[in-house]
């Protein structure tokens, strides 16, 4: 995922346990995202999945979950956009 800088659409609505766990851990480049997330209770279900990817970036909610900041959430210095 070297040269990755936007992530694929992800439409899932709830998410599994570990369903993204360190999915986009170290994708440095990686600066914008969209999800359709409504549930995110699952465990670790969003473990490291933004861990030392670019230092800014757009997080696309879509879906009404809340996310909490940081790599398993939106990394500090993105900026969340409800469209």
């Amino acid at each position: 995922c070297t040269r990755l800088t936007t992530a694929p659409t992800l439409p899932a609505t709830t998410l599994a346990n570990y369903c993204y766990y360190q999915m986009f851990y170290g994708c440095a480049r990686l600066n914008d995202v969209t999800t359709y997330a409504n549930d995110i209770s699952a465990t670790d279900c969003l473990g490291n999945w933004l861990n030392n990817v670019a230092s800014t970036g757009t997080f696309h909610n879509l879906g009404s979950a809340s996310y909490p900041s940081g790599a398993s959430g939106i990394p500090s210095g993105w900026t969340e956009v409800h469209s």
